[in-house]
């Protein structure tokens, strides 16, 4: 973790977290090289407002928090396995929060498919969310509701 946030660049948007976050989950899977690009299944939707420690204290109804959507759906294990799926996700969250700061985040886990995803039966996913969240583990009381529809 160390040298994670010692080498961290600018980031100009959060496609850019996304792509790094895959490129240094790559590290810890040194035999896989990827053919296609890992589709960008998880997005931080809003972006303010940080929550502080006063807000924190206050009622959960009146603080907003931030919602981190997540399409399994995009999801092609042919392109990668469900471990670097679920690292990359991992690493993402790690990057799009302010370690300075103690909010909440809920995420989204929408189960809808579309054209030209990966398009997997829910229950070939499941086994995602698993992993996803031991990852989070590493987050303590940083996620408030894992929410997965339809």
């Amino acid at each position: 973790v160390e040298q994670l946030l010692s080498e961290l660049p600018t980031f100009q948007d959060d496609s850019e977290i996304w792509e790094y976050a895959v490129s240094h989950s790559l590290t810890f899977f040194p035999g896989v090289k990827l053919e296609k690009k890992l589709p960008r299944y998880a997005r931080m939707v809003n972006t303010e407002p940080k929550q502080t420690a006063e807000d924190r204290k206050a009622k959960d109804s009146e603080v907003q928090k931030r919602m981190l959507y997540m399409m399994p759906g995009l999801i092609d294990i042919k392109i990668a396995s469900l471990d670097l799926y679920a690292l990359a996700f991992a690493m993402y969250f790690y990057l799009v929060l302010d370690r300075q700061n103690l909010e909440y985040v809920n995420i989204l886990g929408d189960n809808r498919s579309s054209d030209g995803w990966g398009n997997h039966s829910a229950a070939s996913l499941f086994p995602i969310s698993k992993i996803v969240l031991k990852h989070l583990d590493h987050f303590p009381q940083r996620l408030q509701q894992f929410y997965v529809y339809p």
